[in-house]
Formats: structure tokens, C-alpha cells, sequence
């Protein structure tokens, strides 16, 4: 997650920010009932996502700790947002917008670093999770290519932490796989043409110099 992110605990919890803390707690029980590995053994990233829901829980449940929190949100000016409850739905949507902004701003505009930050977020496990319990190939099929679009706006060096975790999705179509490994070919094909460029405009510089010189002379 972004450095400078906040956890949405509220979306997490899929209850609103002026739940009572009754409501808080039966969210949280019903949720962890999900997603505790005991309950989805199937789904690798339970764990993940019950860490989550439990870090969630012991911050809203908690009065002070709630109320720095929402002292928190408001200062990053997150407070009048409505929430949303996170599902795969919400996560390929997120996914489009971001893809949908580095159309617009280019590849020259992009900072590496951060985009690679909000990449890792979309497809940390506790999201990923999700797309498991839904078993819903279109869905993950959809929101790892959304993602694919945005990683080929990654230089090659921070693209393998991104497919890593993009490798974990599931359930995925079976050209998912030739899609990532293409990706990445192609990106580090892009990363030595790059490195090779300045000598070779160097190199040219040069010729054209050395040919200056050589009429110049006759």
C-alpha cells in the first residue's frame, strides 16, 4: 500500500462512517466469519484478508483510536467520500480509473515509484481475496488485464514485484499467464533498446563530427 494511503476500514468493514459500534461489531463477526482460514480453506488469501478485517475491527471498536482515525481521514480530506464495500466489482472500477489517468497524463508523467505503490495496493491479498471467494474467471480475468495496461507504464525494473502478485490471481483465463510473460519480454526489450539509445546517438554524433572534419579539410 501506498505510503501515503490510509486504510479505508469502514469500506473494508462495508459499513458507514456513522455506524454505531453495534453495527461495527456484527459487520466485522459477519465478515470474519468469511474469511477466517478455518472457514475458507480453499481461498490462500484468507489469512490476508482476516488480518485486515481484524486490524479494522481493533481501530473502529476502540473510541479513541476511532476517533483518531477519523481525525486522520478527514485531514486527508476522505471524510465526505461515500464508502463503498470493497468487492471485486469495486477493485476492476479502481483499476479502470487508473488506467483511465495515465491515458490521459502519458508515459513521460508517470512517476515509477508510485505507481508501482498503487499497483501493489490494488493487488495486495486481502484484495485478491476476494476475487477468490467470487470463483468468477470473467471478473479476475478482467481486473488482471485492466492492471496489465497500467504495468506496461512501469520501467522494467519495477514491473517483477507487480507480476508477482498479479501471478497469484485466481481464477484466471489460461492466456493470463502468456499475457504477464509477454509483457514483461516486451518491457525489457523496451529497457535495453533505452539503455543502448544514448551511445548510439553518441556514436552518431560522433560520425557526423569526424565527417564535418573530414570535408572540411578537403
Amino acid at each position: 500500500m501506498p505510503a501515503a494511503s490510509l486504510p479505508d476500514y469502514y469500506a473494508l468493514l462495508g459499513v458507514s462512517p456513522t455506524a454505531d459500534a453495534d453495527a461495527i461489531r456484527k459487520a466485522y463477526r459477519t465478515q470474519a466469519r468469511r474469511y477466517h482460514p478455518d472457514a475458507a480453506p480453499d481461498n490462500p488469501f484468507a489469512p490476508a484478508q482476516f488480518r485486515a478485517l481484524k486490524d479494522a475491527y481493533e481501530i473502529l471498536s476502540v473510541p479513541q483510536k476511532r476517533r483518531r482515525y477519523d481525525d486522520e481521514r478527514w485531514l486527508r480530506g476522505l471524510s465526505g467520500k461515500t464508502i463503498r464495500a470493497l468487492s471485486p466489482e469495486t477493485l476492476i472500477r479502481d483499476a479502470e480509473r487508473l488506467c483511465q489517468r495515465l491515458q490521459g497524463i502519458g508515459r513521460s508523467a508517470v512517476q515509477p515509484r508510485a505507481l508501482q505503490q498503487l499497483l501493489l495496493y490494488l493487488v495486495q491479498d486481502a484484495h485478491l481475496a476476494l476475487f477468490v471467494e467470487a470463483g468468477d474467471e470473467a471478473l479476475s480475468g478482467s481486473f488482471g488485464e485492466t492492471l496489465l495496461n497500467s504495468v506496461a507504464y512501469l520501467p522494467h525494473r519495477y514491473i517483477p514485484p507487480v507480476l508477482t502478485q498479479l501471478r497469484r490471481l485466481q481464477p484466471i483465463p489460461e492466456d493470463f499467464e502468456t499475457q504477464l510473460t509477454t509483457l514483461l519480454k516486451t518491457r525489457m526489450q523496451q529497457h535495453q533498446w533505452e539503455r543502448r539509445l544514448p551511445w548510439l546517438v553518441l556514436l552518431i554524433t560522433l560520425l557526423l563530427c569526424t565527417l564535418i572534419a573530414l570535408s572540411h579539410r578537403s
